[in-house]
């Protein structure tokens, strides 16, 4: 970590502006740490953070950059004031850093664990059968399956040992192709069913992949409001029968039946109203908005084609918007507008230059491994000697930071940064 100090600033402005300002140009992970009053001005002290931050390219830049027609001035001060570290230091926000494309700064268990989260959301995307079939086992074949993955990803780590996930998963995808996932998905289970002494459950590839979306097809938004209206009308119906039926007893002065009977006067008094609250509710959490936009998820195998060959493919669905992962190598996510959402569904398995392409809808529920991670072999030396591994302490409800940054991850509003160089099949994105 390197601190350099920048000014004069002559104008009024707060730390959080001037990292919004600076980062453009430093293009580094930073943090400002406070102000300091000079005699043109004020300097500003900042901390590169990293494990070796390009201190004179940042220095060189910020040199030549001009902020209010102030030409500023970058160095590295011969000593830091005290009073000059803050207790709350400013960092770039996560948006802004990637769309200045400066990459994520992360210990190698973070790239580990992250990178770990991202292939079990993968498998849980393309096999969508995955989560109920490891549900039947109290998700011990997740768990399992977690552990492996974790195991195998230490060990390309340690023959490859690379700074980003992005480069990790890519490196892991080499050694471990997609073509393998259900091979492991079904001798991991059996494993488990056999340390049970249960019998073992064939499971087909094609009905874990599948994908429930006949029945939509060609179902459109006018079609959905019409059968909406027709069970509005039924809903209505029923329930408007009901309350007439209700009787009003006075007599009964008991607590419960004193309160039955004030339910039933409001109900009655509701009854001309109800088929609006049902249509209030139908419309609102059932027909889908004719703007509203869906979010897919798209991966490649066994990697994902550039973003010029993508592009024919995107914009037939009109898609308004295309988030690459900052962390996986091989997925984007794609928002679309209803009505070429079940289309973009459908082309599932498409080629684009070798690449065949896997597309889910977004999933509702995904499980996500809640313990500390350690490698195998860490777990057996310490059961060895009967400690207690941190691989089976559980977290409980606590979400880890780790866990953060792979759900942030995935659902980043902004495209991959360039972190691709020398990677032929994730190229120009």
């Amino acid at each position: 970590m390197v601190i350099i100090a920048i000014g004069p600033f002559n104008v009024t402005i707060n730390l959080k502006q001037l990292v919004s300002k600076l980062a453009p140009t430093i293009k580094e992970q930073f943090q400002a740490l406070n102000f300091k009053n000079v005699p043109k001005g004020k300097l500003v002290y900042l901390e590169l953070l990293g494990k070796n931050p390009k201190v004179h390219e940042v220095i060189e830049r910020l040199n030549n950059k001009v902020y209010k027609k102030v030409k500023l001035s970058a160095f590295i001060p011969k000593e830091v004031p005290q009073n000059a570290i803050s207790n709350k230091p400013v960092s770039i926000p996560t948006k802004l850093r990637r769309n200045c494309k400066i990459p994520a700064i992360f210990t190698d268990d973070q790239i580990r664990k992250v990178s770990m989260d991202c292939f079990l959301i993968e498998l849980q995307t393309k096999f969508t059968g995955l989560f109920d079939l490891s549900e039947s086992t109290g998700h011990k074949l997740l768990e399992k399956m977690a552990q492996t993955i974790y195991d195998r990803i230490c060990e390309v780590h340690q023959e490859s040992p690379v700074d980003t996930c992005f480069k990790l998963t890519s490196f892991y995808r080499r050694r471990y192709p997609h073509y393998t996932d259900f091979q492991f998905i079904q001798s991991t289970l059996h494993d488990i069913q056999d340390a049970q002494s249960t019998p073992r459950l064939d499971i087909n590839e094609n009905e874990l992949c599948a994908v429930a979306i006949d029945e939509f097809l060609g179902f459109s938004f006018e079609h959905t409001q019409q059968a909406c209206n027709l069970n509005i009308n039924w809903i209505s119906k029923l329930l408007n029968q009901h309350v007439k039926g209700l009787t009003v007893n006075e007599g009964d002065s008991s607590p419960e039946g004193v309160a039955k009977m004030t339910v039933r006067k409001h109900l009655k008094k509701m009854a001309p109203h109800i088929s609006g609250y049902v249509r209030q509710v139908i419309i609102n959490h059932i027909l889908p908005a004719r703007e509203s936009y869906y979010v897919v998820k798209v991966y490649g195998e066994p990697y994902l084609p550039n973003k010029t060959a993508m592009l024919p493919f995107t914009q037939q669905f009109r898609t308004v918007s295309t988030i690459r992962s900052e962390h996986m190598y091989n997925h984007i996510s794609l928002k679309v507008p209803w009505m070429t959402y079940l289309q973009l569904l459908k082309s599932d398995g498409q080629n684009i230059e070798n690449a065949k392409l896997v597309i889910r809808p977004v999933k509702s529920h995904l499980y996500k491994i809640k313990r500390v991670m350690t490698h195998s072999s860490l777990r057996q030396s310490d059961d060895e000697v009967g400690n207690v591994v941190s691989g089976d302490e559980e977290v409980g409800d606590v979400v880890s930071d780790d866990e953060k940054i792979a759900d942030d991850a995935e659902h980043s509003d902004v495209q991959e940064h360039g972190e691709t160089e020398n990677m032929e099949w994730s190229e120009d994105w």
